[in-house]
């Protein structure tokens, strides 16, 4: 499968929000920290953020940031879900549902401009890689590929927002039925 650009934008963005996950971390008290899901020397990290002031905080906040991108996020997510209904799980689930779906209208556009070419028409069972990906990610909760994939070239015929929001409202309820299935599984 190719790598997928992320603009650089994008990964600041993608930055801001693991920051403030570290910042929603550092505001924990001793005892919730010392039960987060993850190794002591991150944990201790943490710990000495609460006791910081000012700038000293915000400098630390960010190293904090820095180490979290290192590693899964999920289990932490989780945790803070857990213990104060946290809505950063559920902002971070909303942005990569909207990079997926510019992924794949991308690449749509990246198709009619390679229409022209006889050689570039795919076969009919072609997907694109992000719709294969999408796919991939929601397995078990059966979302309708080609329709997915037929909004995004749609969209790139046209232009019409319609089709962005028909895409995206697809992979939300594939997400919603994932999420489902999950937690009737862990049930």
């Amino acid at each position: 499968m190719q790598e997928e650009h992320v603009s650089r934008t994008e990964l600041k963005r993608q930055a801001k929000q693991v920051e403030e996950l570290a910042g929603e971390l550092a505001n924990l008290s001793a005892a919730e920290i010392r039960r987060l899901p993850c190794d002591e020397e991150l944990r201790q990290e943490i710990l000495q953020a609460g006791s910081l002031k000012s700038g000293a905080r915000k400098r630390q906040v960010k190293f904090i940031g820095k180490e979290l991108r290192k590693i899964p996020l999920a289990a932490l997510l989780a945790f803070l879900e857990k213990r104060q209904g946290s809505s950063l799980k559920k902002n971070m689930a909303f942005h990569e549902l909207e990079r997926l779906r510019d992924a794949m209208i991308q690449e749509a556009m990246d198709f009619f401009h390679h229409a022209n070419d006889p050689d570039f028409w795919p076969a009919a069972d072609w997907l694109s890689p992000t719709v294969r990906q999408a796919g991939e990610r929601f397995i078990g909760s059966h979302p309708d590929l080609r329709a997915i994939q037929q909004s995004a070239l749609r969209f790139a015929r046209t232009r019409k927002p319609t089709y962005k929001r028909e895409i995206f409202r697809a992979l939300q309820s594939a997400q919603e039925r994932a999420a489902y299935q999950n937690a009737i599984r862990e049930a």
